[in-house]
């Protein structure tokens, strides 16, 4: 999975604030099985030096295959975020009509789940 934690410190308001945007995103993502969302106080760990964490709340996202962090810079909206991972992670995924988000053999999944059940139905109505 693509690993993308988001750095934070509990003095930090714009942490505060990010919270409920970044929760809102991990529900949203938590049928896509190649993302894993985390997120770090770092009041109590320290990062790698090499993160070059210079604010807070800093999203990274370490794509499936590559060592190298890509930082997240735009606004701080579920939206954006979701945008921001589509385009950069290297194991793609999809979304429903509804707009959940699915890994994208999840998907496939539930579409072929949909029509056997709309086929039942129809079949249990003639």
């Amino acid at each position: 999975p693509a690993p993308s934690p988001t750095t934070t410190q509990r003095w930090c308001g714009f942490c505060s604030v990010f919270k409920p945007i970044y929760h809102s995103l991990a529900l949203g993502t938590q049928n896509v099985r190649t993302l894993v969302l985390y997120s770090f106080d770092l009041g109590e760990n320290d990062p790698d030096p090499s993160l070059n964490v210079t604010s807070f709340p800093t999203v990274m996202l370490f794509p499936a295959h590559n060592k190298s962090a890509i930082t997240f810079g735009g606004e701080r909206s579920v939206r954006a975020l979701t945008q921001f991972l589509k385009t950069h992670v290297s194991l793609k995924f999809d979304e429903m009509s509804d707009g959940v988000l699915v890994s994208a053999d999840r998907k496939q999944e539930i579409l072929t789940s949909l029509h056997g059940i709309r086929s039942g139905i129809a079949a249990s109505g003639r």
